[in-house]
């Protein structure tokens, strides 16, 4: 049974698709994960023609906030103040400590993952560490540019040549 069937998920920060008409489903009682960079390439790599610096770093915010995806495209309240937090943060920058308690939250948040996983947890897990989320799922899915490239069981994404290069470091 699917608990969440997602059909035509598009969102974008400023001119910068960070999903594009993605759909996927989520049975009950795996973990899966969206993985890729976000919202479309790496920090090292040149933005695109009309987006903002800005732009970028607030579509990689999510990692360290408390409203996920859907929330962001709903654009609950919660979702509105912490964009708006993140927006005055990106311009003022982070110090060190800040960057290592965001360290230390994400750490956090993977370690109550691999607790509630044994349990039968239904968890949709969408992140850029494609280390820590391949640890995690049952299954993912692959986002590259904002679209689905690839997707399918962890022992076959583990083992495709692309996903370890471009992910896994081999």
């Amino acid at each position: 049974m699917n608990l969440l069937e997602v059909r035509s998920l598009s969102k974008r920060f400023g001119g910068v698709a960070a999903v594009d008409d993605v759909s996927f489903d989520l049975p009950e009682g795996i973990v899966m994960a969206l993985i890729g960079p976000w919202p479309s390439g790496s920090p090292g790599r040149s933005r695109r023609s009309g987006s903002s610096a800005l732009d970028h770093v607030l579509a990689g915010r999510d990692a360290g906030m408390r409203a996920g995806v859907l929330s962001s495209i709903l654009r609950f309240p919660a979702e509105r103040r912490e964009e708006r937090a993140a927006r005055n943060a990106a311009l003022a920058g982070l110090n060190e400590s800040e960057t290592t308690e965001l360290a230390l939250l994400v750490r956090g948040i993977f370690r109550t993952l691999r607790e509630i996983n044994p349990a039968g947890a239904t968890i949709l897990l969408v992140e850029q560490n494609a280390h820590a989320a391949l640890a995690l799922a049952d299954r993912a899915y692959v986002l590259a540019t904002g679209s689905v490239v690839l997707e399918g069981p962890l022992e076959a994404l583990r083992e495709d040549p692309g996903i370890r290069k471009a992910y896994l470091g081999g």
